[in-house]
């Protein structure tokens, strides 16, 4: 057993070989004294039984003869898109009880963006990816004035967590100094490094990506948990007499950042977590449907479900199980505390991907094929551990767009064409004429500033009557 000076890294390396990973330190006597600072200071964070509790559990644990066992799949109750007459008074009652919680400054918002733009081919946070359809607003930007908006609004500060990743951090935080916050108040806008989980092989080994160096993959968005335990901002949060909590992804340029109408469905039905939902583009579509599994409210994947499932239809023609999930929801702040105080852990869950590696040789290689699996956690398994969940239906056109890849579905092309037609439904409904084709496509893009109109609602009162000198691109 490697022996070394320091007493806590010592028992640390005990605890490597007792899970049989002191593969780990193979090169350590070819390292510098920097770098083996640097490698101690990595292995002394890893929750190394965890890790191996986790290696047994999805790795190791014999597979059940029933791999495919059947399970029982049902879906939930949802507040659907009003329609009625009813249905509009709830909302109006709805929207006056969150207007007034975002007066009285209990409203924050947390902003999960630890994730890199790969998949779009963009070196760079993908909040910094330029998507607005005429000034090329970044996402980041998007999300900012409209907190700015909603600020002005209701005249209240709205403070604002940015969850970052190692990956990206540095390069977040410089933007939005770079961009002077845009426009917001630095003191509310604040930012945490999300936690970070080791990767392993097929057979249960963590995997080096350099000699001094383990890879490792963020934990997923149900690490928001343990980021606001670990920055201390639960206690920020209660002392600016937050009470909610609005949690939403990067990738969405549609959100209605701490909508009213949501906040106040969530407070009338006294609920610990809330979230929303959108009915699928078509039956196929692979988006994780919010139901119960096994009597338990969940995400199910669009794995679990038989081909039947998918195409199951209720009386009135719409798709049994069409509660897409968009990953926006609310957290009460009491919630928050209370997973805190029981220690309540979330389930992680495993994804087999490429993962670069150190070969025999110790040079650094990347893999061209998944080599490895990651473990992460996801929000929505605290949807079992709440009181009483909210799942409030809204209209995928309005809200819900997200920039994923390149080319095809969800690319920076589809996004900016949505958007525009968006934007082009406020235009039409205010009386302005805009240019379009034979077939009723709109010619060029169309933007509208969150400063401007936050809203259809905003904007038709703002713009009826008016007459636009603005040349269409």
């Amino acid at each position: 057993m490697l022996k070394v000076k320091d007493e806590t890294f010592q028992k640390q390396i005990s605890l490597l070989y007792k899970y049989q990973q002191e593969h780990l330190l193979k090169w350590w006597e070819e390292l510098n004294e920097v770098e083996k600072e640097e490698f101690s200071n990595q292995i002394l964070k890893i929750d190394l039984p965890l890790i191996d509790e986790l290696i047994k559990e999805h790795l190791l644990k014999p597979e059940k003869e029933d791999v495919f066992e059947k399970k029982e799949l049902l879906p939930p109750e949802i507040i659907p898109v009003p329609i009625t007459g009813e249905d509009l008074d709830k909302e109006r009652e709805a929207k006056t009880i969150g207007e007034l919680a975002l007066k009285n400054g209990e409203v924050g918002c947390f902003l999960v963006a630890g994730g890199q733009s790969t998949r779009l081919g963009y070196d760079a946070p993908k909040g910094i990816y330029p998507i607005g359809p005429v000034t090329d607003r970044t996402l980041f930007q998007i999300h900012a004035e409209k907190i700015k908006a909603l600020s002005e609004r209701y005249s209240v500060k709205i403070p604002w967590y940015i969850m970052t990743s190692k990956y990206n951090h540095e390069q977040t935080v410089k933007f939005f100094k770079m961009y002077q916050f845009f426009g917001l108040p630095s003191e509310d806008v604040k930012f945490v490094v999300q936690g970070m989980m080791p990767a392993v092989d097929i057979k249960g080994k963590m995997i080096l990506e350099r000699k001094n160096h383990i890879f490792e993959n963020p934990n997923g968005h149900g690490g928001t948990i343990l980021a606001i335990r670990d920055s201390h901002y639960l206690e920020d949060m209660k002392s600016r007499g937050v009470k909610y909590l609005f949690y939403f992804q990067v990738d969405n340029a549609f959100l209605k950042i701490a909508d009213p109408i949501f906040i106040g469905h969530h407070i009338l039905n006294k609920s610990s977590m809330s979230a929303k939902v959108v009915a699928k583009k078509y039956p196929e579509e692979k988006i994780g449907l919010v139901g119960y599994i096994n009597g338990k409210l969940g995400v199910i994947e669009y794995s679990e479900l038989t081909k039947e499932e998918v195409y199951t239809k209720n009386e009135d023609g719409s798709l049994k199980f069409n509660a897409g999930s968009p990953a926006i929801h609310i957290l009460s702040i009491s919630f928050i505390e209370d997973i805190l105080n029981k220690k309540a852990k979330l389930k992680y869950h495993k994804a087999f991907k490429e993962m670069p590696y150190l070969n025999e040789e110790g040079k650094t290689v990347t893999a061209i094929k998944p080599n490895g699996y990651k473990f992460e956690t996801f929000i929505f398994d605290l949807f079992p551990e709440a009181k009483n969940v909210t799942l409030m239906e809204v209209s995928r056109f309005e809200e819900f767009s997200p920039l994923k890849n390149k080319e095809g579905e969800d690319s920076p092309l589809e996004v900016k064409k949505n958007l525009t037609k968006l934007y082009a439904s406020w235009i039409k409904d205010s009386g302005i004429k805009i240019p379009s084709d034979k077939e009723g496509n709109i010619k060029g893009f169309i933007e509208v500033s969150p400063l401007y109109a936050l809203d259809q609602e905003e904007f038709v009162k703002k713009a009826k009557g008016r007459s636009f000198q603005r040349i269409w691109k």
